[in-house]
């Protein structure tokens, strides 16, 4: 993908518990091959933004940020310029230099489910998945924390609000039509839609043991910027978990 002009990262998190990292988002081609990753470094509550260029890794870390039992939103940004920034409600956590991704392909590109052998499936809720053509400014990011989105912004490459509530199937509202399959079309690796807490929509709920779901992966390459936004509710992580996807399809 190209990322020359940015990259923004986006997510909603509900963390149940810190005791373990968690990866909210991992593009790439597998462990240390082209990630990048926006993540919980675990018990000491840091949220962590990594770029890795081939197998050499960059990371930014704003520490003791994450909390839980609340839902969260966080997020982390690189501008044209290398600048990365560290978002959590909105407002600037951490900043600091980190290298562009590189211009590649990125066939393994997950949510809730980690590159790393070692780290396990994410355990817990996500809603409102969205990605972007543009790097975010931190105006954005705080003016449409909570506000519905239209989908006929251009810049806009897929929205998945995650309100169906019911089915295998995420629809990408964008006009680009990336639909996304639970579990990667494997049912008993489905995650399941309910309800949670303060934001009464539906969404979808991890084991933390193999659910995942698959998104294609046509928006992560060729793209002059890029960003991901959505909803996660976190329980009882005592393992990673990420984004990505697998043969042409992104999973989540």
């Amino acid at each position: 993908a190209d990322f020359s002009q940015g990259f923004t990262a986006e997510v909603w998190v509900y963390l149940d518990d810190l005791r373990a990292p968690c990866h909210f988002i991992d593009l790439g081609n597998g462990a240390e091959l082209d990630n990048i990753v926006l993540a919980s470094a675990g018990p000491a509550a840091d949220l962590v933004l990594s770029v890795y260029r081939g197998v050499s890794g960059q990371h930014l870390t704003a520490r003791s940020v994450l909390r839980t039992k609340e839902w969260l939103h966080v997020a982390g940004t690189i501008d044209d310029a290398g600048t990365a920034r560290l978002y959590v409600n909105g407002k600037e956590v951490a900043a600091g230099p980190l290298r562009l991704p590189l211009d590649t392909l990125r066939r393994k590109n997950y949510l809730g489910r980690s590159h790393w052998k070692k780290d396990g499936y994410f355990k817990g809720i996500l809603d409102e998945l969205r990605l972007w053509q543009v790097a975010r400014s931190v105006e954005q990011i705080e003016g449409y924390l909570r506000r519905r989105l239209s989908p006929g912004d251009t810049r806009l490459l897929a929205l998945f609000p995650c309100d169906e509530g019911s089915g295998a199937v995420i629809f990408d509202n964008s006009a680009n039509g990336l639909h996304g399959l639970l579990g990667g079309g494997e049912a008993k690796q489905q995650p399941t839609w309910m309800r949670q807490g303060e934001r009464d929509e539906a969404g979808l709920r991890f084991d933390g043991i193999d659910d995942y779901v698959s998104v294609p992966a046509q928006p992560f390459h060729n793209l002059p910027q890029g960003t991901i936004e959505l909803w996660l509710c976190w329980e009882g992580q005592s393992s990673s978990s990420v984004l990505g996807t697998q043969d042409g399809n992104a999973q989540v």
